[in-house]
């Protein structure tokens, strides 16, 4: 975390956290600390701001990849934004890219939905800022996955099944095994319940 030191109103006391007091020289005036305080909160805000896209009827839709051709929502539009239940779909080179079928809240993927992509990913379940999260299933190149995903990467309890045989069911945490799980792979005993890390 980053932290402003500033001076008390009574210019007698450094407020900033405990972590980086040692390491203050010169405290800065309390109105200069505020100023700069609110560039890097107006500067993070921005940054974690997704790119928006405008589709007929003036409605928006956040744009996780921007180099998507065009756009289309049939669904309401409130404020400005694709806000309810409703289809998105993207298109490339005037091909579907995606299809996204479930609920928006102000122009984001928001709650129950299912999308599926041009190279055949599918997803049903959660949706968070754009992204899977919560309960879902998605059946993609690779295998089938039925579980817990956070902030679009699988993590919790989940069950993986690959094309190429194997699979894993246990504990993750950002898209990779941790904690207790049990593999199988392609042509050999499943491991007894261990632990990964």
């Amino acid at each position: 975390r980053w932290g402003v030191p500033c001076l008390h109103p009574d210019d007698t006391q450094v407020v900033t956290p405990r972590s980086i007091r040692s390491n203050i020289r010169t405290p800065m005036p309390m109105k200069t600390c505020l100023l700069a305080s609110l560039l890097l909160l107006s500067s993070a805000a921005l940054a974690s701001a997704p790119a928006l896209t405008t589709v007929e009827g003036n409605c928006q839709v956040a744009d996780p990849s921007p180099q998507k051709d065009t756009a289309s929502w049939a669904g309401p539009c409130v404020d400005g934004y694709a806000h309810g239940s409703g289809i998105l779909e993207w298109h490339v080179g005037g091909k579907l890219f995606a299809r996204y079928e479930g609920e928006m809240r102000r122009g984001e993927r928001q709650g129950q939905g299912y999308v599926k992509l041009a190279n055949g990913t599918e997803y049903e379940g959660g949706f968070s800022a754009n992204k899977y999260h919560g309960k879902g299933v998605r059946v993609s190149i690779d295998g089938h996955y039925e579980g817990d995903w956070k902030d679009g990467k699988r993590d919790g309890a989940g069950k993986m099944k690959y094309v190429l045989g194997g699979s894993y069911e246990g504990e993750w945490q950002n898209d990779v095994f941790h904690g207790k799980g049990e593999a199988v792979y392609a042509g050999y005993l499943p491991w007894a319940e261990r632990l990964f890390s």
